[in-house]
Order: structure tokens, then C-alpha cells, then sequence
């Protein structure tokens, strides 16, 4: 099982069998007609890992539907040990709609205030729409040969249950994400990382992103520092709200998680338990104020 859906993992690691070769491998272009089937066998089963497309051979962690495959200059490829995924393709999930315009839309918008995030396209294939998001954990080099990059989420950084993702279920909360960053990040880039940690909170308060829980943060290793890596399944609640009462994945200071009831005095707190003293309220207004400017779908 490991080998068979090890090939392609989350990070710079690939498990294969000890007579496989990590240098050869043929690359499998797929048609539209088959990413679209795919599509549709995964929208309605999200445990279907192979399916229409048997070749690929991956694992990609969260529980929306989703595969992936690596983009080259013939097409769409399946992916092996020997050739990364560059790409994840997630349709939207059924009970919300409009879900995968929904993340495009929220990621888009949070690239426009300043936040680093995982590129997003929406594209169709054989009738079928997709979110496809570019890959944070591979980059090419000079050669234009595509790398693995390692890669963990601060509920593995801290060697912890992927199932305590939630600050409710004794997941991670603010406070320990900042720790971590402090520990492992090195020198000023702490700071940078920190800022760019608690301007990510604003941004999800702001537009009611329930689901940023602690597997949806992640560090990114090199060979010569960790840092926080770009954002990623980004969504906004507020078009699916109506006047259900919803909670936040962490607290903002105190104890609240609800939205509606997180003011200055909260942002005040925080700031007080995470020391950014002098300036976090300021610099939660200023993502506030950013946001008032709505992005195009399709940049440029």
C-alpha cells in the first residue's frame, strides 16, 4: 500500500520499491476526456485514489476530493516516482456551490493584499470544471527538471495526530504556531514569517474562513532554512452562511472563535500573548483595509 500510493507525497520524499529506478519512467499524457473522467469519479468518491487515471500513483493529504498530475510542455501527465505532480486538481464539493470558484476567488483575493499564496486557475475538461492549484512543495531547476521540496504542517511538526488539527480538538492554536515559527525559523525571518502568520488570521476572520485549522499551515525546508510556506485552501463561508452561527478553526484572544464577536479587544489580546504588542491591531486594520479592494478572477 505504502509503495503504491507513496510515489507522489506531500513534500521531497517518494516511496518505491527497492528494484524501481528513480531516473526512468515513461510519462503517460492524458486526454481530456480522461482528466474529465477522473473529475467525476473523485466528485463522487473522494476515497477513489486511482481510478481513470491508474497510472498515477499519489497521495495528497485533507479530505476534499482531489488528484494530481504534473503539467509539461506536451500536457497533462500522470505522475511516478521518477516524475513529481506540479499540480492538484480539486472539483468542488457538492454540498456548497460554486466551491471551487469560491477558492479561486478567496485565494486570488488574498494574493491581492499582499499574502503569499499557492497560485489557482479554473479550468474545464470534457465538461467537467476544476480548481487546479500549482504546487508549493516542487520547483524546477536550471535544467528545468522538476524537484521535490520538503515540506510538513504544523500539526506534523509537532508530532502530533493528524486528526488534532483543530484548535476545538485539542489541535494547535495561535500561540503554538508562533512558538514554532520563533523556534524554527531562523533569525529576522521569524519576525517576517509571524507577521505574515497573523495577517493570514486577519484575512480568514475577515472573510469567514472556517476550515484554516493547523494542517492548512505549513513550513517549507531547504537546505539552508524553514520557512512558512505560501497559503492554501483558502475558502470564504459567507456565501453558504445565511444565519447558521459559525465558529472559527482558532481563537483570536480570549476564548472566541465566533467571527461576530471578535473586536479590538481580541486582536489586543492576541497581541499581548504572541508579542507583536505594537503592532498587530494596526496591522490587522491594514488587511482589513486592503481587502476593501475586491481582485479580478483572472489575473492579468
Amino acid at each position: 500500500l505504502l509503495w503504491f500510493f507513496g510515489q507522489d507525497v506531500a513534500g521531497a520524499a517518494a516511496f518505491v520499491h527497492p528494484e524501481s529506478s528513480l531516473t526512468s519512467g515513461a510519462r503517460v499524457v492524458l486526454s481530456e476526456r480522461q482528466i474529465g473522467d477522473r473529475l467525476r469519479e473523485v466528485a463522487t468518491d473522494s476515497t477513489s485514489w486511482a481510478g481513470a487515471i491508474g497510472q498515477s500513483q499519489f497521495s495528497l493529504a485533507g479530505a476534499q476530493a482531489k488528484f494530481a498530475l504534473a503539467r509539461t510542455s506536451t500536457g497533462w501527465t500522470a505522475t511516478t516516482a521518477q516524475m513529481p505532480s506540479t499540480h492538484i486538481f480539486k472539483p468542488a464539493i457538492p454540498a456548497l456551490a460554486d466551491q471551487d470558484l469560491n477558492e479561486h476567488l478567496t485565494m486570488r483575493l488574498a494574493a491581492s493584499v499582499g499574502l503569499p499564496v499557492a497560485p489557482t486557475e479554473v479550468a474545464e475538461f470534457d465538461g467537467e470544471r476544476a480548481l487546479i492549484v500549482t504546487r508549493f512543495d516542487r520547483r524546477q531547476d536550471s535544467q528545468g527538471t522538476w524537484l521535490r521540496v520538503h515540506q510538513e504542517d504544523t500539526v506534523q511538526a509537532r508530532g502530533l495526530s493528524p486528526t488534532r488539527k483543530y484548535e476545538a480538538q485539542s489541535g494547535r492554536d495561535v500561540i503554538d504556531i508562533t512558538r514554532l515559527l520563533r523556534e524554527h525559523v531562523p533569525g529576522g525571518h521569524a519576525k517576517h514569517d509571524i507577521d505574515y502568520f497573523i495577517d493570514a488570521l486577519a484575512f480568514n476572520w475577515l472573510v469567514v474562513g472556517t476550515d484554516a485549522h493547523a494542517r492548512n499551515y505549513s513550513l517549507l525546508h531547504s537546505r539552508t532554512a524553514t520557512r512558512l510556506a505560501p497559503l492554501y485552501d483558502l475558502n470564504s463561508y459567507l456565501p453558504y452562511r445565511a444565519d447558521r452561527s459559525v465558529s472559527l478553526s482558532m481563537r483570536i484572544g480570549f476564548s472566541e472563535r465566533d467571527p461576530d464577536a471578535i473586536g479590538r479587544e481580541a486582536w489586543d489580546e492576541l497581541a499581548r500573548d504572541c508579542r507583536p504588542r505594537h503592532r498587530l491591531p494596526e496591522q490587522t486594520a491594514a488587511v482589513i483595509t486592503r481587502c476593501d479592494r475586491p481582485p479580478a478572477l483572472n489575473p492579468g
